[in-house]
């Protein structure tokens, strides 16, 4: 920087380009676009114990995923790594260790960097996701954002097209990589197995040292088709076996149970109960009604609420139960909080009722002087109601109570405590 050369080095050239695509592209997609540009797979060779160094990239890949889906950007979920870095945060993954007499089972990227005497290919006919193209609304870095036309109806326009042209062919040319990448793993011999291997269609007439034309490579819908428009380089290698597979396993196997139970003479008495049925109405003091709800979040949000029930907050005991260390780690963060401490007395999942409407606290702790209210959110605290609802907890513990009361919100992923009063 002093000399202002730091240009002309070989990181700022590998991601100069990639840097421009983080604001418009997904956690998971820069990730698979860093491996990709510094060949990471290929070097685990000169690091060792490749399986445990994949193992560690699929953890990452996971933790992407999750944030990802709840709304993170690159930008928080590099602020998530420098906290992991700081606090010093122990990662635990598991590792199984198999004797080379064996079959592994992955997919074509995670094989990078890794070969076998002899591969297997199945499912060569399964056709290349592109369900991308039918959206009505898309993003295009170049034509920006492609929206329809109406003319007794929604029609797409010449930019949708045109899009549709060279989207198509960027996939293609990736798949031609990603299937290089699967055909030089085997080291003596590859199977791919298929169905029929003659279809109606036939290649574009081509020289035999000729690379398939662009128009031929446009028609690729599967793997099977990029192997149809070389059929007549491949044919003396295709052998025809017929293999009698069935699905017998999904017929239900048919039981006479009247022959298996055995017959009884005792005699039992029925009778018929009336019971006029009502509607019960449901009644509750939390704010519900007109809310928009991520079903995927409100999973989330379910389960680690239900972890928290459990938990023993004088003793930090997370990690014996199922959850992703991401989470893990999200909670021992809430149990380093100024408002757990030794001595307190806990109570998770407190409920009450004042005027017939149900209220439940998330936790209310109690030491000597005062009563604190926590209501916990997975990650948005923002919202006016969730302060009414804090305040209407507050309300009914002062009425039980000559202490003081505190009420909080605490957003779980955010880290984030605001005092309501």
């Amino acid at each position: 920087f002093k000399d202002n050369n730091f240009t002309n080095n070989i990181v700022y050239e590998t991601f100069k380009d990639l840097s421009n695509e983080i604001t418009s592209t997904s956690i998971t997609t820069l990730l698979e676009r860093i491996i990709e540009k510094t060949n990471m797979y290929e070097k685990l060779i000169k690091v060792g114990n490749i399986d445990a160094s994949m193992i560690r990239i699929s953890k990452l890949f996971d933790i992407a995923s999750n944030l990802s889906s709840l709304g993170y950007d690159i930008y928080t979920f590099s602020n998530y790594l420098n906290e992991l870095l700081a606090t010093d945060y122990d990662m635990k993954y598991s590792a199984t260790s198999t004797g080379s007499n064996s079959v592994k089972i992955m997919t074509i990227h995670k094989s990078k960097g890794l070969e076998y005497p002899i591969c297997y290919f199945p499912h060569f006919y399964k056709e290349f996701n592109k369900s991308d193209l039918n959206d009505r609304f898309l993003f295009d870095q170049d034509l920006g954002i492609i929206m329809p036309t109406f003319n007794d109806g929604l029609e797409p326009t010449f930019y949708k097209s045109l899009m549709s042209y060279n989207y198509i062919n960027e996939d293609i040319s990736e798949r031609l990589r990603v299937l290089y990448v699967a055909l030089t793993r085997a080291k003596e011999k590859m199977i791919i197995i298929n169905p029929i291997f003659d279809k109606n269609t036939r290649p574009l007439p081509r020289n035999a040292n000729d690379v398939v034309n662009i128009l031929e490579r446009q028609k690729y819908k599967c793997f099977e088709d990029v192997l149809m428009s070389l059929k007549e380089d491949l044919r003396s290698y295709i052998v025809t076996k017929e293999i009698n597979v069935t699905k017998a396993y999904l017929k239900q196997i048919k039981v006479d149970y009247k022959n298996i139970l055995s017959k009884t003479d005792v005699k039992y008495e029925t009778n018929l109960l009336d019971i006029e049925r009502k509607p019960k109405e449901k009644i509750q003091f939390s704010h519900s009604k007109g809310l928009i709800v991520d079903t995927k979040e409100m999973n989330i949000g379910t389960l680690v609420h239900e972890i928290l029930e459990y938990v023993d907050f004088n003793n930090c005991d997370v990690d014996k139960y199922e959850i992703s260390d991401f989470f893990k780690f999200k909670i021992k963060r809430l149990l380093t909080q100024d408002f757990i401490k030794p001595g307190n007395k806990y109570f998770k999942e407190y409920e009450f009722y004042i005027d017939d409407k149900k209220g439940i606290i998330d936790l209310l702790i109690e030491n000597e002087n005062e009563v604190i209210i926590v209501d916990y959110k997975l990650k948005n605290i923002k919202p006016e109601h969730y302060e009414d609802q804090v305040l209407g907890y507050v309300n009914y513990i002062k009425t039980i109570t000559n202490k003081k009361v505190s009420g909080y919100l605490y957003s779980i992923l955010d880290e984030d405590i605001k005092k309501i009063i």
